[in-house]
């Protein structure tokens, strides 16, 4: 009904060797009967616990009052070079979606992952599973809609920043950034080329995960790809000035950068700490199991001047990482709180918990609940954005994570 897909070939196989019998008015008999019907009983187990393990998921409506938009836009930065790049007269390109509240429309539904011949690969060498093992994400939809007008409000929208992790992509999250833009929000999200799954240009040039950039993880050459995101987060502000100063635009004068959060997830939340230290336009950062090791060591010993949540797993990233994550905790100034999620793992923390149900079985997600780990995140994440960004009472976000047993509070 939806469309052929692989999980399902052994069930195809069945129905054509069905077909080919009625054709012929002629069965099996015997015991060659008795084969045909346990082979065909397997097959149809088979691609059974292949659409369980590899569905194709109904992104559910987000709860709030706005329905969701989506932009995509190429940020061409001519005078800042690629320092991962090969070409020596390369230059620093980012795409950038933004995800917005937006009125009733009949635009098209965007996709769900970009490009997606081009992303499923790069996400099932990530996943290390065979090539042709995501490409039923090419049948998921999100809610969001391709560029319908913005919604009408009293108020411009306070604006979020998200980060991904190593090898992640800009939609990773995308349960938690529709449900926010329901409720108000703008979220922007970048592919970090070289250090995203895959990045696509509009020339059709691709980008794809660069693991040597890292340098083994040593928090030198770590750090030097933090500090090219973090100038990737300054770009996108600055970008979304220029959006909300253009009288002509989408987005002009409904975006409030008086009051801008950042989110991010691995990595990602390390980059969101590292901005945070350095750009004085950051408020509250909120981060998913965020590693730290490349962030700065003056950003740990500083601490910041904004209020933290994390929610991570609840054995360590790395004995490393995890103490930077108390140090800098300590060192924070404004309120703060970490939470271990029970039966948690590093890659439960966006979406592929519920889109790819297989990796539980091999190890690769926690054994939490992935309904309840989404509402754990969702309702968290908009608590803890609403409180310190929009002046809710400080005590909702406290509320929220301990109306969750597997979400314990660890500090604060």
């Amino acid at each position: 009904i939806e469309s052929p897909r692989w999980q399902l070939l052994p069930v195809y196989l069945v129905a054509t060797v069905a077909l080919i019998i009625a054709g012929l008015q002629a069965g099996p008999t015997g015991w060659l009967n008795q084969m045909v019907f346990w082979l065909g009983l397997l097959a149809i187990l088979l691609s059974l616990a292949l659409a369980l393990g590899l569905p194709v998921v109904s992104f559910p409506r987000p709860t709030g009052p706005y329905p969701v938009g989506t932009s995509v836009f190429h940020l061409a930065q001519l005078d800042r070079p690629e320092i991962h790049s090969t070409d020596p007269n390369a230059t620093r390109q980012l795409m950038l979606q933004i995800w917005y509240p937006a009125k009733e429309s009949l635009h098209p539904i965007a996709d769900y992952l970009p490009d997606h011949r081009i992303g499923s690969r790069a996400l099932t060498r990530a996943f290390h599973m065979p090539r042709f093992g995501l490409d039923h994400f090419d049948l998921m939809r999100p809610t969001a809609r391709m560029d319908p007008p913005m919604a009408d409000a009293e108020n411009a929208f306070p604006v979020l920043l998200f980060s991904h992790g190593r090898s992640g992509t800009r939609i990773q999250n995308t349960f938690q950034i529709e449900e926010l833009c329901s409720h108000g929000y703008v979220v922007a999200a970048v592919d970090h080329p070289y250090g995203a799954g895959y990045t696509v240009y509009p020339d059709g040039q691709v980008i794809d995960y660069d693991i040597s950039i890292f340098g083994n993880d040593s928090p030198r050459q770590a750090g030097l790809v933090i500090d090219e995101w973090v100038k990737d987060f300054r770009c996108v502000l600055d970008t979304l000035e220029d959006f909300d100063s253009d009288e002509a635009g989408q987005f002009a004068n409904r975006l409030d950068l008086e009051q801008v959060g950042v989110f991010g997830h691995s990595a990602g939340g390390g980059a969101a700490f590292e901005f945070c230290f350095r750009d004085e336009r950051c408020g509250p950062v909120l981060c998913y199991d965020p590693w730290l090791i490349p962030t700065s060591d003056e950003a740990i010993s500083a601490g910041l001047e904004h209020p933290i949540l994390v929610l991570k797993q609840d054995v360590p990233l790395g004995p490393m990482s995890d103490a930077r994550l108390d140090a800098l905790v300590a060192n924070t100034s404004a309120t703060s709180y970490v939470y271990d999620i029970e039966g948690a793992k590093h890659l439960d923390f966006n979406d592929f918990k519920l889109l790819v149900p297989a990796m539980e079985w091999i190890g690769m997600t926690g054994s939490v609940n992935g309904e309840k780990l989404k509402e754990i995140l969702n309702e968290t994440t908009r608590a803890f954005f609403d409180t310190h960004l929009r002046g809710y009472p400080a005590s909702s976000v406290l509320a929220e994570v301990s109306s969750f047993p597997e979400a314990p509070r660890r500090s604060s």
